[in-house]
């Protein structure tokens, strides 16, 4: 992952590996004819969808646009992965390759609406603007929108300001009259376990 988020281990493997000494470029991933040959034997093993977890599927533009050609003729099933709203929003036309290659869903998790406690709180940077560009793209191709966020620390923010302006920003997403499914809202809850307290600081989470 090319992030660094508080709550979140992915990105800060690389804080590790520099530390010890070791080269940890921003992203790494298989080339495109590794990745097409895998995904070749799980087509024949009589899959029909391929998942792509957890981390962000990324490559250089040039790369990801040979990847989703190749894969709409090599492949061709749906398939679900997580990309930067930052680099969809940079290369805009690669949305309608994902989505002709087979892409179902689009998810771009905000986690908090509040763009200042989200830097301070999650280490985080997100461009809302960009959140509801895509969610009204998504809806023009009947492609379903998802989005994500965070709660169970309460006791750390403003509950009630913090969730008003969580929904204010889920009501500026807007949702299709006909096809109320293609928008969907999720809340991942922060704790360990129902009765385990969660420390957050600006440093991250103890």
């Amino acid at each position: 992952c090319i992030g660094s988020c508080s709550y979140c281990s992915s990105g800060h493997w690389r804080g590790f590996y520099t530390k010890s000494g070791h080269k940890a470029p921003k992203y790494r991933y298989a080339s495109n004819e590794h990745l097409l040959a895998e995904l070749e034997f799980f087509k024949k093993a009589g899959r029909s969808s391929i998942v792509c977890c957890d981390d962000f599927f990324i490559r250089p533009y040039d790369e990801m646009v040979e990847f989703l050609r190749a894969y709409k003729q090599r492949i061709d099933l749906t398939f679900h992965a997580n990309f930067p709203e930052a680099f969809l929003t940079k290369h805009k036309d690669l949305f309608n390759l994902l989505v002709d290659a087979g892409l179902p869903m689009l998810y771009l998790p905000v986690q908090c609406a509040d763009e200042g406690l989200a830097k301070t709180l999650f280490s985080r940077v997100n461009n809302l603007e960009g959140i509801k560009y895509w969610a009204e793209e998504s809806r023009k191709r009947f492609v379903e929108f998802r989005t994500d966020f965070i709660d169970g620390f309460e006791y750390l923010v403003d509950k009630e300001e913090y969730l008003q302006k969580n929904l204010d920003f889920i009501k500026s997403l807007g949702f299709h009259p006909g096809f109320p499914n293609l928008t969907t809202v999720t809340v991942s809850y922060l704790r360990l376990h129902l009765n385990a307290p969660l420390l957050v600081s600006h440093k991250g989470i103890t």
